[in-house]
């Protein structure tokens, strides 16, 4: 889970923008982790939207060990915080029927116009 965060957010962004975003999150959950608020909230919008995938609440995020090594630990989230930057997270899960789901959903192809 760690190598899925801001830190390649340009092939990161490359696989959101396109409609078969179903294939490519890490095997249960795609976690958008940014220092770029606009970013985050553009990730948030269309994974909200998306019948694929599920939102984790903040209570849940709060004691998970990957998610404050992502914010925390690595050598960019360090560089944020020195420079006194925010950081957002978010964690998303796939749901079991989404595959099924998505397939038959022209709302997916819209998401990403």
């Amino acid at each position: 889970m760690f190598f899925l965060c801001k830190y390649v957010c340009l092939l990161y962004v490359c696989l959101c923008v396109h409609p078969i975003i179903p294939s490519y999150p890490y095997p249960h959950s795609y976690i958008p982790c940014t220092d770029v608020e606009e970013l985050y909230h553009w990730h948030v919008a269309k994974l909200d939207a998306h019948p694929y995938y599920t939102r984790l609440s903040n209570s849940q995020l709060a004691t998970d060990p990957c998610i404050a090594a992502m914010t925390e630990e690595t050598e960019e989230s360090k560089k944020v915080g020195r420079m006194g930057g925010k950081k957002f997270a978010a964690v998303y899960e796939r749901r079991a029927d989404g595959l099924e789901h998505c397939a038959s959903s022209p709302k997916v192809l819209e998401l990403w116009d």
